[in-house]
Parts: C-alpha cells; sequence; structure tokens
C-alpha cells in the first residue's frame, strides 16, 4: 500500500481522505461509486478500531460544522443589508432585532406582579411596552432603559432564478443594498 492508500487511523489521513471525496462528488457516479469503495478497503479491520475511527470521523465532523457556523456568522456580518451576485448565486445578508435585556432583575423589578404578562418564556417585548403605556410611562424610554437592541445576521444563498427578482439583474461581483 502507498501512503495514500494506508489504513485510515488518524485525523490526518481522514482529512485526506474528505479531499478525495470533494473531488468525487463532481465526476460521473459509476468512477465516484468506484473510488467509494476503494475508499471502504481502507478501514481497519477490528471493531475497537473501527470504532475509534468512527469517534475520530465525528470529532473531524464537529469541527468542520463548527469551521461552517463561523464562516456563515463572518459572512453574515459583512453582507448584512446587502445582496451581491456571486457566480450563479446571489448571497443576500439579512438582519434580525432581538433583545437582551440589561439585567433582568431590574426587568422584573420594573413589571412587578405584571410580570406573568410579559414573559413566557423569555420577555415579550410587546407585553412590555403595553404595560409601561397603561401605566402612562413612554413605552419606548422604558423598553430602550431596560433592553439593549443586539441584531443578529442571517444569511442566504440561492440561485439566481430562484432570487427575488430585484436581485436576478445584479452583475457577476455586483452588490446592493437592501
Amino acid at each position: 500500500m502507498t501512503e495514500n492508500e494506508t489504513t485510515l487511523s488518524s485525523v490526518d489521513s481522514i482529512v485526506d481522505v474528505v479531499k478525495e471525496i470533494t473531488t468525487y462528488q463532481y465526476i460521473e457516479e459509476d468512477t465516484r461509486d468506484e473510488s467509494i469503495e476503494e475508499i471502504k478497503q481502507r478501514f481497519p479491520q477490528t471493531t475497537e478500531e473501527q470504532i475509534e475511527l468512527l469517534y475520530k470521523v465525528k470529532s473531524v465532523k464537529r469541527a468542520v460544522a463548527e469551521l461552517e457556523t463561523e464562516l456563515k456568522n463572518k459572512l453574515a456580518y459583512e453582507m448584512q443589508g446587502k445582496a451581491k451576485k456571486v457566480g450563479n448565486e446571489i448571497v443576500i445578508g439579512k438582519g434580525t432585532n432581538s433583545y437582551k435585556p440589561y439585567d433582568v432583575n431590574k426587568v422584573l423589578d420594573y413589571l412587578g406582579d405584571d410580570w406573568r404578562e410579559a414573559v413566557r418564556p423569555a420577555f415579550r417585548t410587546t407585553a412590555i411596552k403595553s404595560i409601561a403605556k397603561e401605566r402612562g410611562d413612554n413605552p419606548y424610554v422604558i423598553f430602550d432603559s431596560l433592553f439593549e437592541t443586539v441584531t443578529t445576521g442571517e444569511i442566504s444563498i440561492v440561485p439566481e432564478i430562484k432570487a427575488p427578482k430585484k436581485y436576478q439583474t445584479l452583475k457577476d461581483g455586483e452588490e446592493m443594498n437592501i
């Protein structure tokens, strides 16, 4: 066996096989099936070694998922409120707001006996504003003094033909504000 054909046993060898498989994704199905069969021949022989390999594969999978999450977060941050055509796809960055209490106890103190209306299971922002209005307080002042606005980003990558019409007119590399 050559070095590339050694038994799968280390994270490095798993990563090498993953590299191989990613190139096989774009070839004919018969050739891909043959390539996968060759990879299977490199699996360890004993149950114990197979279980150990399985745990290592899961570890690599978690690491790749974490990398994907971080990359999506970075892309969502950079593309927030924008759309950009990249190749045949449109990248759309959307931002959503959530509200985080500066101090949970201060919010509960303000709500007093009305807390049941406004907490189900998290704070219901509309209920808090409504309670403030009923008490004669300015709901926006109360809300802004109790909560910070946290903007979270989302990213959508869609084929050009499935993108909203206003984004389909973008040229490759062109970006527009949403």
